[in-house]
């Protein structure tokens, strides 16, 4: 989460692991919106280390799937980060990937989408591949051993901005696990809806495969 700040206005936009932080605790979500906005003082939390080192093996986790499919021949896009979080950065990503998906790329890796709607959203999705009839699926690597919840609404957030951007998106969506499952869901139809808070995204389980 954070703000835009622009000719004296203020927009709040919220990024997929706020959806993460939301499914954990509301209390915490909405305090930490009162602090961006300066309603209460921020907390000063120190680091955690386990935290620290779990997200340097998720990162790690993200790197070997990364070169899987460099090993497979796929052809393979990555979106650089935004230099900043101006809009006018965000959407120069937002553009990059758009034409990264036009081009017919087999793998787009840390696509960027910035929606400018109603609800502002930041996301930058691992992986989205293309299927053999051409769909986009949404792929996440988690290093966690099983499917959290919070991680199926991101890739919720994620088919919903190709849904958006009008790219056929695949009715499957995959968490990666750090065990070598892959972990596949059939994505609501209605995600956009849900991700705004007027539901409860659904995601059941489909199937299970390991990576060797």
């Amino acid at each position: 989460m954070f703000l835009l700040d622009e000719h004296d206005t203020r927009t709040v936009v919220t990024s997929a692991s706020d959806l993460t932080a939301a499914s954990k605790c509301e209390f915490a979500f909405a305090r930490t919106l009162d602090a961006k906005l300066g309603r209460i003082d921020a907390l000063d939390v120190a680091p955690d280390p386990m935290l620290v080192r779990a997200g340097r093996l998720g990162d790690e986790h993200e790197r070997r799937q990364l070169q899987r499919y460099r090993d497979e021949g796929l052809r393979i896009i990555e979106v650089a980060r935004p230099r900043s979080m101006s809009r006018e950065h965000l959407r120069a990503a937002a553009d990059e990937t758009i034409a990264a998906f036009d081009s017919g790329a087999e793998v787009v890796f840390q696509a960027t989408f910035f929606d400018e709607g109603a609800a502002p959203f930041i996301g930058f999705a691992d992986f989205i591949v293309r299927t053999p009839g051409g769909a986009y699926r949404v792929q996440d690597t988690k290093l966690a051993r099983s499917v959290k919840v919070a991680a199926l609404l991101q890739l919720a957030a994620y088919h919903d901005q190709l849904t958006r951007l009008g790219i056929t998106a695949d009715d499957t969506v995959e968490l990666l696990l750090g065990d070598g499952e892959t972990s596949a869901h059939l994505a609501a139809s209605d995600t956009g809806r849900k991700r705004r808070g007027e539901g409860r995204t659904r995601l059941p389980s489909t199937k299970s495969t390991r990576l060797e």
